[in-house]
C-alpha cells in the first residue's frame, strides 16, 4: 500500500440516484495505464456515496464516502484481498447539490409495516421482499417508501415513489 494512488473519474448521475462512469490510473491520463469502470449510488438526502470500481485487469474495490458541504468527498475503500477501511478523499472537483426537498422520512410506515432484519452473503449481496396491501395506506395517492439499511455505522437509503389506486 503506502503512498497516494490518484485516479480520474468522469461520471454521469442518473435520475434514480445511481451513477456510472469511467476513469483510470494514474490521474495524469488519459491515456491511463489502468482503466476502470465505476458504478454507484448517491444518497442526496444525507450526502452519502457508495461505488464499485472494476479495473481492466480484473482488480476491483468498493468505496463509501460522505459529501461535505464544500463539495469535497472522503471515505473508506477496500476489497476482499486488501481488507476494508482504507481512507480516500477527493483532490479536485466538487460535488454539487442538485436537489431540493424534504430530508425527513416521508415514506416511513412504522405503524403498519414492522421492522425487519436484512442479511447478506459473504459478497455483500442479498435480497428482500415486502408485501403491502391497501390496509397499509390511508387512501389512494402518491407515496414514497424508504428502506434504511444500516451496517457497521454506515447507512444506505433506498427509496421509490409509487401510486396507490383503489378499484
Amino acid at each position: 500500500m503506502g503512498g497516494n494512488y490518484d485516479h480520474d473519474y468522469t461520471i454521469t448521475q442518473h435520475a434514480d440516484g445511481t451513477f456510472s462512469g469511467t476513469g483510470g490510473y494514474p490521474a495524469s491520463g488519459p491515456p491511463y495505464s489502468i482503466t476502470e469502470t465505476v458504478t454507484g449510488t448517491i444518497d442526496v438526502m444525507n450526502g452519502n456515496i457508495t461505488f464499485h470500481s472494476d479495473y481492466n485487469n480484473g482488480y476491483w474495490y468498493d468505496a463509501i464516502g460522505t459529501i461535505a458541504a464544500d463539495g469535497t468527498i472522503s471515505g473508506t475503500w477496500g476489497n476482499n484481498g486488501q481488507g476494508y477501511g482504507h481512507d480516500w478523499y477527493s483532490i479536485t472537483g466538487a460535488a454539487i447539490k442538485t436537489h431540493t426537498g424534504n430530508t425527513g422520512w416521508p415514506g416511513l410506515f412504522t405503524s403498519t409495516v414492522p421492522a425487519f432484519t436484512f442479511s447478506t452473503d459473504s459478497y455483500g449481496e442479498g435480497s428482500w421482499h415486502i408485501n403491502l396491501t391497501g390496509d397499509n395506506f390511508p387512501g389512494p395517492g402518491s407515496y414514497c417508501l424508504s428502506v434504511w439499511i444500516n451496517e457497521a455505522g454506515r447507512t444506505i437509503l433506498i427509496s421509490d415513489t409509487f401510486q396507490v389506486i383503489v378499484d
